[in-house]
């Protein structure tokens, strides 16, 4: 809730509100995941955050990233609070024979967790080029550079994360983490990145009206031009 409120300050462009702000930062930064925050959903439940530390935050922040607090909410619980998500396999589910209605997708949850997003690298480069089964190996490679220099870690996220994370990043900035005609791909509810030939989800892209489309599918995505994207975190399993 303080980081929600933190960053409603900032929106504003008011000194004052600017200076509230970092007073609540410092006090963030004094008691890190001590603070809970309230989920989404009719049930708004509480849950504990877990935060970057003092050194590596300043470290992300220096080197240009935006930090968030994900609170793990599900699919369901974010389109039942209003955020702007579009389920686009229900338009051609019938067409393509697609599986998609697993409740696991809309219905899972995850960590709450703070991440850091910086986004020109949020992609990461040449990834629409990679064979499913190289994707962990790469990302593990991207976790040890981004821990070497600040002390976090990068890891696949899931489906809900992803799309958390580029709406709350559209409603601070009003830019888009991805444009029209990219796909962040990622692993869905109970497999891993090493077992997603036929069971993968994406997310993206916006359309014009800031709706996100997300799909979770059953085809083999080789040779499809999904991008990877890796989320910054303090813990290295969300």
């Amino acid at each position: 809730m303080l980081r929600r409120i933190e960053e409603e300050l900032r929106s504003t462009g008011n000194l004052d509100d600017s200076n509230h702000a970092d007073v609540i930062n410092k006090i963030l930064k004094q008691r890190g995941k001590d603070i809970p925050v309230t989920g989404y959903g009719s049930s708004e439940k509480k849950v504990y955050v877990s935060r970057f530390n003092p050194e590596t935050l300043e470290k992300l922040e220096q080197a240009g990233f935006f930090v968030y607090t994900l609170t793990g909410s599900s699919i369901s619980e974010l389109m039942e609070a209003g955020k702007p998500i579009i389920d686009s396999a229900k338009n051609s589910s019938e067409k393509f024979g697609w599986d998609y209605s697993r409740e696991s997708f809309f219905e899972d949850v995850s960590k709450a967790v703070e991440v850091a997003v910086k986004p020109n690298t949020f992609l990461l480069p040449g990834s629409n080029a990679w064979p499913w089964w190289d994707w962990p190996k790469r990302i593990s490679h991207f976790s040890e550079q981004i821990n070497l220099k600040t002390g976090a870690f990068a890891v696949m996220g899931r489906v809900n994360q992803y799309a958390e994370l580029a709406i709350l990043h559209l409603e601070k900035t009003g830019e888009k983490l991805f444009d029209q005609n990219q796909h962040i791909i990622t692993s869905t509810p109970a497999d891993d990145a090493g077992s997603m030939r036929n069971n993968f989800a994406t997310v993206g892209p916006f359309d014009e009206s800031g709706n996100l489309y997300i799909r979770s599918e059953n085809r083999d995505p080789l040779g499809r031009s999904f991008a990877i994207a890796a989320l910054v975190t303090p813990i290295p399993n969300i």
